[in-house]
């Protein structure tokens, strides 16, 4: 599983890729959008995308069309750090389920 992280707070996107990869997920990071867009033309094989809901460059919808676009499909699983740290206190997160 591939996850990309688009988060400009540099020690919150350390945080959660250093979670992540220590579960054993491959983690692609960017600061922004459009290098966000760039990652994923590079990469099509990313299943989720964690994102800060306010991007410096361009707004979430602006962002989900273009995503979707560039992968290639109708649409693109998007959850923001907040739903992201609400899923790890969640029953499933610790189960083997992440």
């Amino acid at each position: 599983m591939t996850v990309l992280i688009i988060e400009k707070d540099g020690n919150l996107l350390s945080f959660i890729k250093d979670l992540l990869s220590n579960c054993g997920i491959e983690v692609l990071t960017s600061s922004n959008g459009q290098i966000g867009l760039n990652v994923l033309k590079k990469n099509k094989n990313v299943h989720y995308i964690i994102s800060d809901p306010r991007l410096p460059d361009m707004d979430m919808i602006e962002f989900l069309l273009k995503a979707a676009s560039v992968q290639g499909k109708d649409s693109v699983t998007l959850v923001s750090p907040q739903q992201f740290f609400e899923f790890l206190g969640s029953p499933l997160y610790g189960r083997g389920r992440i």
